[in-house]
């Protein structure tokens, strides 16, 4: 049936798909870590009765699904055990739903399921997006403009042995942490300055409304022009963290809140002063 179905279907991916596992969406979200586990086996499983059957069929025998092995030993190997998961998952159950709403809407509710009904790990994604870049790279065909993932690969498999590759990785982490935390740093002075003098904030905050509205690449053009690019890493760091602080002023304090990479708060009241 298997063979005159595809037949009949052609290269569209449609399968004559018989059993499927179903999970709820709220089960899910709380036990993803469970839900993977639980394909992992069932992938292993199926595996292992068409490659053992031997011990497939006393399995079967064991849980009572059939009735005595030498019966489980000729059925076995043409019960098309098969495991398919992710996108090829998607492409099969999609198909067979699609021909069984033609032949009768009402045999599957009426509707065609939409895409959130099946369950695609977020691995098969990764893989999805690493797969097209490596086909845009190949079309580019100039790893000067865009390296693929094999090439980006192979350099970083060539210069991880080599100690001044993490002798340049931990220049670059000390630079960008020292931006961070100077923008921070910064932030947090002007907020509080704000907040006690306003004019504070009214002469500063068009060079910040600036700093937030050119793009970053923008800035990087300009710092290498003006310093040497071992300094680049910090300024743009600095930039991006420290990209606005406002003040507002209530009748019982002054709240003042940064929005920047790490969403820092402060709230100024006339008794305490709290810190999040």
């Amino acid at each position: 049936m298997n063979a005159e179905w595809e037949k009949l279907q052609g290269e569209d991916g449609s399968r004559l798909v018989t059993g499927v596992t179903v999970v709820r969406n709220e089960f899910l979200q709380e036990h993803e870590n469970a839900v993977a586990t639980f394909m992992e086996e069932h992938q292993a499983s199926a595996q292992s009765m068409n490659s053992d059957v031997e011990n497939g069929a006393k399995l079967a025998v064991a849980s009572e699904i059939i009735a005595k092995e030498p019966i489980a030993l000729k059925a076995i190997p043409k019960c098309n055990i098969t495991y398919i998961d992710g996108a090829d998952m998607k492409q099969a159950l999609s198909g067979y739903l699609e021909v069984l709403y033609e032949q009768n809407p009402e045999s599957i509710c009426g509707a065609l399921p939409g895409d959130d009904f099946y369950y695609v790990p977020q691995k098969y994604i990764i893989l999805g997006w690493i797969f097209a870049w490596q086909v845009l790279s190949w079309l580019v065909n100039n790893p000067i403009l865009l390296a693929g993932p094999l090439e980006t690969g192979k350099a970083l498999l060539d210069n991880i042995v080599m100690p001044s590759f993490w002798k340049t990785v931990s220049y670059s982490l000390l630079r960008i942490a020292a931006g961070f935390f100077a923008g921070v740093g910064v932030g947090l002075v002007l907020a509080c300055a704000s907040a006690r003098f306003s004019i504070i904030e009214e002469i500063f905050s068009p060079v910040l409304s600036l700093i937030k509205a050119v793009p970053v690449a923008s800035f990087v053009v300009l710092f290498l022009i003006w310093w040497h690019s071992d300094m680049l890493s910090t300024a743009i760091s600095f930039c991006v963290v420290h990209s606005q602080h406002r003040s507002q002023t209530s009748g019982n304090g002054t709240g003042i809140q940064m929005e920047s990479t790490g969403q820092i708060f402060l709230y100024i009241s006339s008794g305490s002063e709290a810190f999040s």
